[in-house]
């Protein structure tokens, strides 16, 4: 990002026995989410971003393939859905 850089922090759930998942939905400043970080002169800016949101679910598929499916939403509305295979090389 110019001028600064993002962060977000997950927090690991159990996905109802389907698998795993890693959410960025949390309450507010210092809980897991997306966060702006910009450095002014010798200060840090930080900004808890409330309306950005990721998830990725992981799980494996009938051919025991792990695969994940990563999505974004800001303001509630999907903006990108990724799925990714993971196998051995």
């Amino acid at each position: 990002m110019p001028g600064g850089n993002a962060t977000v922090i997950l927090r690991p759930e159990n996905a109802d026995g389907s698998g795993f998942r890693l959410a960025s939905i949390g309450r507010g400043f210092g809980d897991v989410g997306f966060y702006r970080i910009r450095r002014e002169g010798a200060a840090l800016r930080v900004w808890y971003i409330a309306s950005l949101h990721e998830t990725f679910r992981l799980y494996l598929d009938d051919e025991e393939i792990v695969r994940c499916e990563h999505d974004v939403r800001f303001l509630g509305f999907r903006v990108l859905t990724l799925h990714y295979r993971i196998r051995p090389a």
